[in-house]
């Protein structure tokens, strides 16, 4: 918000606050030598300020120009690049001045109209301008437009949950952040869940809900039962029978429940044994689905995008139906396990054909229609990690969170926050040591201190926001211990 809009809402709003009825005090008023009058501000007043909630300083470094720039401006910025490649420039030497731009302009036009007549001439004339203008903006900074921040207030309320890992050591922290985007959104159709089944096994798992939220909030609640079930089936078929502890934490509350189970970690040594008890826990939990419980509509029922990881000590093994997807951070790459099963995808446009209805071509559900059993497949895809030293994090996401940010600037913020988080407490432990503070002390207020994941969560979800998300915002993110 600029000088002049923020003088303007101040102004509006003292006039508002004064009442017709009420008498000014004449002190307020001074009476000049010509007889007119004029108002002065009384001494005892003071200016009104809007309460404007404060944006975070997200900040990245393009790698195309080598500038930063604010996280709300993402999409000015990719169409300052695009504007650069029409107007065949290098992305890192930019035109400096108008003139150079007026020349390259004239020049293009001159090839334009060589190349193309009619109504083709016409668009590229138009796209010519376009370009031309937003190159203009970057190099006259009186012409620069500020982006419109218009989730402000959402943004600063931004919240991440940590959530409770007892035994894992292989894991630093867990947390989940979710807003629901109100400007854009009127409910919410993310659903996560989390599990540990036993010291070393935890089970994540994030659902985007489509046509109603029947088969997402089934999934939360029976999946991990059924999951269970196929764990002991193996177990059996190993003669490998242990009885652990199983913590679940369902996502309509942040409190666990303990309930008793039997499972052996020792089952989820193989890869092919994960994508067998997977799938067969995916088939089982969609054939209940097919019974149409609690569904209302008569022509499509209810169905979800999943994405879920089972972290078995240093191994990881993922997923993914739909366009919820997974993302792992290491060292100085980022790269998503998962695969993207919609429309966008040409290998399963190919598949489902040009006239599907649509978006997503994989999920849980979809039943109800028959028209739609033989496209949209149960069929999800599956990988497997080992993790080393230089894994940082997994981020599980919702669609809400890909359609504004791309990897390599989740990889970036992911990386900003760990530097940033590892500063802090490095500096609050010195000043700990300096004061003498015994370690009970010094693990209580470490405690009561922002955990890494949670960091990151809610800075992920606040730069969703500011990049221009449409939808809701759901992420899950399991840092990892650095031993």
């Amino acid at each position: 918000m600029n000088d002049k809009e923020s003088s303007f809402e101040t102004a509006t709003t003292t006039v508002k606050s004064i009442k017709l009825d009420t008498p000014v005090p004449v002190s307020s008023y001074d009476i000049s030598e010509e007889g007119s009058i004029a108002q002065t501000p009384s001494k005892e007043e003071e200016p009104v300020v809007p309460d404007v909630p404060l944006v975070p300083d997200l900040r990245l470094r393009c790698k195309l120009c080598k500038e930063f720039y604010h996280v709300a401006e993402t999409r000015q910025h990719k169409e300052y690049h695009k504007a650069l490649e029409f107007m065949k420039f290098q992305h890192d030497e930019p035109p400096l001045s108008l003139d150079h731009l007026l020349k390259r302009r004239l020049g293009l036009i001159r090839y334009l109209k060589e190349k193309n007549t009619g109504f083709a001439l016409y668009h590229a004339i138009e796209k010519l301008d376009a370009s031309f203008d937003r190159i203009r903006r970057k190099i006259d900074i009186s012409r620069h437009l500020e982006p419109k921040i218009i989730n402000r207030e959402e943004v600063s309320r931004v919240r991440a949950h940590s959530l409770p890992i007892p035994w894992n050591q292989d894991v630093d922290s867990v947390a989940v952040c979710l807003t629901q985007n109100k400007n854009y959104r009127s409910t919410t159709t993310n659903l996560w869940s989390f599990s540990s089944l036993s010291e070393s096994v935890d089970h994540f798992s994030l659902c985007d809900a489509d046509h109603g939220l029947n088969a997402a909030e089934r999934f939360t609640t029976e999946f991990n039962e059924i999951l269970i079930e196929e764990f002991n089936l193996l177990m059996k078929s190993k003669e490998n029978e242990t009885t652990t502890t199983r913590t679940t934490t369902t996502r309509t509350s942040i409190s666990p429940t303990i309930t008793p189970t039997t499972m052996s970690s020792s089952s989820l040594s193989n890869y092919r044994d994960f994508q067998q008890i997977y799938y067969n826990s995916l088939k089982k939990f969609d054939q209940n689905l097919r019974y149409g419980e609690n569904e209302k509509s008569n022509s499509l029922w209810s169905g979800c995008s999943t994405v879920s990881v089972i972290q078995y000590g240093r191994k990881i093994f993922m997923a993914n139906l739909g366009d919820c997807q997974c993302l792992v951070v290491r060292g100085k790459k980022e790269f998503f396990l998962s695969e993207v099963h919609t429309t966008k995808n040409k290998k399963e446009r190919k598949r489902v054909g040009k006239n599907f209805p649509l978006f997503r071509t994989r999920g849980v559900g979809y039943h109800g229609n028959k028209n739609f059993d033989s496209s949209i497949m149960l069929a999800p895809h599956t990988a497997s990690l080992n993790l080393d030293d230089t894994c940082h994090c997994i981020v599980l996401g919702s669609p809400g969170l890909w359609e504004s940010l791309s990897a390599a600037t989740i990889g970036d913020l992911v990386r900003q926050n760990i530097a940033k988080y590892t500063y802090k407490i490095s500096e609050k432990k010195i000043q700990l040591d300096d004061l003498q503070v015994s370690s009970a002390e010094h693990e209580q207020i470490h405690a009561e201190e922002k955990t890494m994941a949670q960091k990151m969560s809610e800075c992920l979800v606040q730069a969703a926001l500011l990049a221009g998300s449409t939808s809701n915002i759901t992420t899950l993110v399991v840092a990892f211990s650095d031993q």
